[in-house]
């Protein structure tokens, strides 16, 4: 009878070691599920301080292009052969000749599509 006995007491010990080990898998899942909004956070704030440079610095470099050209309306606008030829839009030499000089204006100052201005 003892070698029943000792067959019972193992199969008890590897039952009680399944409990155990599927206890601790549960613990650690609930664990995992309630640690997982923090982490997420945790995670996110990190990615939005790193993406957050980057995003400031494309920010700046479009403000310094933008600032490049912020005179240039009122250069154009002061022009009065400008003025003349958006009032008589049928003199075509003068549209012409106001074209050529805002495609110079354009070129001195590195704008790349200067085509049609006026026209």
């Amino acid at each position: 009878m003892t070698g029943t006995s000792e067959n019972s007491h193992r199969v008890r010990k590897r039952n009680w070691a399944a409990v155990l080990i599927a206890g601790s898998v549960v613990i650690l899942l609930a664990l995992l599920i309630l640690l997982f909004p923090a982490l997420e956070r945790i995670y996110l704030n990190q990615l939005g301080k790193r993406e957050a440079s980057t995003l400031t610095l494309a920010v700046e470099g479009l403000t310094g292009s933008l600032r490049r050209f912020e005179a240039l309306p009122g250069l154009i606008a002061e022009r009065p052969d400008l003025v003349r030829a958006l009032r008589d839009p049928s003199n075509t030499f003068l549209i012409d000749d106001v074209n050529d000089e805002l495609d110079r204006t354009a070129q001195d100052v590195g704008l790349s599509d200067t085509n049609g201005l006026i026209v």
